[in-house]
Formats: structure tokens, C-alpha cells, sequence
């Protein structure tokens, strides 16, 4: 299988589970986390930690987890950084904060944080 193909595949992968795991109430705080993962990213970071776990010998099913968990704590990072920036897009549609207001935007990044330790 090509190397795209494959990060592609697990980036297949990693978006069902994070979609999952970006479910719950209040409901506007949950679409304001999952905000910017819904609209894509290569998944690199994940991509990395599931090729780890099988060079070391581990499968697939075992790694997604931990590199769904990567990939909140990188978009936590985004959301918090876009706040400090005050930037208004990324990735070609509006940052947290401006489509969801500053309060929960803040919130929305400390819930992907906090789902990343509870993955994890």
C-alpha cells in the first residue's frame, strides 16, 4: 500500500474514533471542540503514533486510542493558540472563538484536553 494511501487510511480511522469521543452535553460546547477536527487535517501526529505501535510490534486497534488522544491535545493547542493570535481562520473556516464566542472556545480547548487524559 502507497504511504498516502496508508496515512490516509488511518486518518480514516482516527476521525471516526475522535468523532465518537466528541459527543456529549452541552451540545454547543461538544460542536465547539470537534469544530476543528471535522473540517480535516492530514493527521500526521496520529499517523506517527499508530506506525510507532506497529514498528514495536503492536497493531492498529491497540494504537488509535493514543493517537486519537494526540491529535485533541494538538487541536487544544490550536483553539488556545488562535485565541492568544486572535486569528479568525484556519484551515479555511472561522476559528473557535469567532464562531463560538471566546468563553466557550476557552472551554471548548480544555475539554479536548481533558478527553485526551481520559483516553489516554
Amino acid at each position: 500500500m502507497k504511504k498516502t494511501k496508508t496515512i490516509e487510511k488511518n486518518a480514516k480511522i482516527v476521525n471516526e474514533y475522535l468523532n465518537s469521543k466528541l459527543k456529549g452535553n452541552p451540545k454547543m460546547l461538544y460542536d465547539a471542540a470537534a469544530h476543528l477536527i471535522i473540517h480535516g487535517g492530514k493527521r500526521l501526529r496520529p499517523h506517527m503514533v499508530i506506525k510507532s505501535c506497529q514498528i514495536l510490534g503492536g497493531n492498529i486497534t491497540i494504537a488509535i486510542p493514543a493517537a486519537s488522544a494526540v491529535e485533541m491535545i494538538h487541536n487544544f493547542t490550536l483553539v488556545h493558540d488562535d485565541i492568544m493570535d486572535n486569528d479568525e481562520m484556519r484551515h479555511g473556516v472561522p476559528t473557535v472563538h469567532k464562531k463560538f464566542g471566546m468563553p466557550i472556545a476557552i472551554l471548548a480547548g480544555d475539554v479536548l484536553f481533558s478527553k485526551a487524559y481520559q483516553i489516554i
